[in-house]
């Protein structure tokens, strides 16, 4: 597994994780989510690479253009993971990773 698909799986899982069920981010607000509670096996740079590559790419992941970030609060493009979608029993290990490859 290259460090980029290593990257891309933590961030899904980030979203996985029941507190963030239903949350948006925008890319700067995501990038500091997740060097602040991501796995610190991954630099910021790398968080910022993966996170570019999730809003061209969302693959499970859902990119939003009318909700505003959770944290700003500005509306614009964010990216997250439906309540409904994360409930009805997927797990990081059942996501599919093709968009990354």
């Amino acid at each position: 597994m290259t460090f980029d698909v290593f990257a891309r799986v933590e961030l899904e899982r980030f979203f996985c994780r029941r507190e963030e069920f239903g949350k948006f981010y925008c890319k700067a607000c995501l990038v500091q989510q997740l060097s602040r509670r991501g796995t610190r096996k991954v630099s910021g740079d790398a968080w910022t690479a993966a996170t570019e590559e999730a809003f061209l790419r969302p693959g499970r992941l859902r990119v939003s253009s009318g909700r505003p970030c959770e944290i700003c609060k500005e509306l614009g493009l964010s990216l997250g993971v439906e309540r409904l979608d994360a409930e009805v029993g997927d797990q990081p290990t059942d996501w599919s990773l093709g968009s990354v490859a």
